[in-house]
């Protein structure tokens, strides 16, 4: 039923539980099956988000199992999940209409994971580490657009720290963020960069789709925006009910 709406040339989706193999599991320790992918490209989405608190759920089997299966699909870009530490470092450019698009994703939690120990090949939010691929992906593209797995869990507002990041972020270099995480609809609102540039921010879009019962989790957003070389423009708000 909403094939339809997602009709842009990219159209970015996180996928908040892992493609970890096996059998399917619900909460705590989620699993999604591997025909989640299949349906994300049949419904028109081709920029989909791995990197949640969820993602090691499955353990490193379950990332490594997760990235082969969206491998299997050349049309679509997995964000934020590695395999190995060079795999982490090359940032993932598209182009369309001559323009470079930047995609790197950055992700506050994992559940009950130590970063450096256990996923090593996974981006953290290590300030230095953001801010230096930020900075790295200017250098190669047109428009940089991060997406973020942060904040706290059924929050309608931004908490302190998505807005200091948010800042440090688009001072980077960034042109968009995309927030993930707390499955509410919080702000979105325009930031000025230190060398005057202005970026788009998207602190959370909520659930596109979920069973979550709370109520504050069944109000989200869909985010459009055209882009030039240089900026972000047409920029529409459409507000969804999960219903």
């Amino acid at each position: 039923n909403i094939k339809k709406y997602i009709k842009a040339d990219y159209c970015f989706v996180n996928q908040e539980t892992i493609l970890g193999g096996g059998t399917p599991s619900g909460y705590p320790l989620f699993n999604s099956p591997d025909s989640v992918a299949d349906d994300l490209e049949k419904t028109g989405f081709n920029i989909i988000n791995g990197a949640t608190n969820h993602a090691y759920d499955q353990g490193a089997a379950g990332i490594l199992h997760s990235i082969d299966v969206f491998n299997k699909h050349p049309k679509l870009t997995y964000l934020g999940l590695y395999k190995n530490e060079e795999e982490k470092q090359n940032i993932k450019i598209i182009k369309k209409n001559g323009i470079k698009i930047a995609l790197l994703s950055f992700n506050q939690y994992v559940n009950g994971v130590t970063y450096q120990k256990e996923i090593p090949y996974m981006i953290n939010f290590h300030e230095s580490t953001m801010l230096e691929n930020i900075q790295k992906a200017k250098q190669q593209a047109d428009i940089t657009i991060v997406s973020c797995h942060w904040g706290s869990e059924y929050d309608n507002e931004p908490n302190d720290f998505q807005k200091e990041m948010a800042q440090k972020i688009v001072d980077a270099g960034a042109d968009v963020i995309i927030g993930t995480h707390t499955h509410t609809l919080q702000n979105v609102e325009y930031l000025k960069a230190k060398d005057g540039h202005q970026a788009l921010v998207a602190y959370s879009l909520g659930n596109f789709i979920s069973g979550m019962l709370n109520d504050n989790c069944q109000l989200e957003g869909m985010l459009y925006f055209e882009m030039t070389k240089k900026k972000i423009k047409n920029v529409k708000f459409t507000p969804l009910v999960n219903y």
